[in-house]
């Protein structure tokens, strides 16, 4: 130390006035390049990225009378006279899932638990909504597996009707 303090001492006081004054700017610079900027960017990071979600609610809630206009003001019974068994028959009939239909457990009057193999995804979600909307069906639990194919899962489904 004072080796330093020498070399300060013979240095002339405007020498000593620019180190100082270089030292402070140095040190201000380190303090907002390091600090003060990160600081700042990320805040701007966060404010756009809320911006974005403020956005994505407005259009979920601009979009909010489409899905409930899309919805039955209440659940269809699964059809006067039959059974929910020939109404999930008729329904994967018609959505082309029913060579993977490989079993149909009912568990309650209003419960059936259902497992596909191979069923090709699309066709399967298109049978389920169908369901939803023209049957009232709820799922109660599911379980989706990929398979080695590509676009075909096997599903597990438990099933309430009102």
């Amino acid at each position: 130390m004072n080796d330093l303090a020498q070399w300060w001492q013979d240095r002339a006081p405007r020498e000593r006035a620019l180190l100082l004054f270089g030292g402070v700017v140095m040190l201000a610079s380190l303090i907002f390049l390091g600090l003060l900027e990160p600081l700042a960017e990320h805040n701007q990071q966060q404010e756009k990225a809320l911006r974005a979600q403020n956005a994505n609610l407005q259009w979920l809630e601009s979009q909010r009378h489409l899905v409930e206009a899309g919805r039955p003001a209440r659940p269809l019974p699964a059809a006067a006279g039959r059974s929910v068994l020939a109404v999930l028959n008729e329904a994967a009939s018609a959505q082309g899932v029913a060579g993977q239909l490989k079993r149909v457990t009912p568990a309650s009057d209003n419960r059936v638990m259902l497992t596909f193999e191979a069923v090709p995804y699309a066709n399967y979600m298109r049978w389920l909504a169908a369901l939803e909307t023209q049957r009232g069906a709820r799922v109660a639990r599911i379980v989706l597996e990929k398979t080695t194919v590509p676009g075909q899962v096997n599903v597990g489904v438990a099933l309430v009707f009102p």
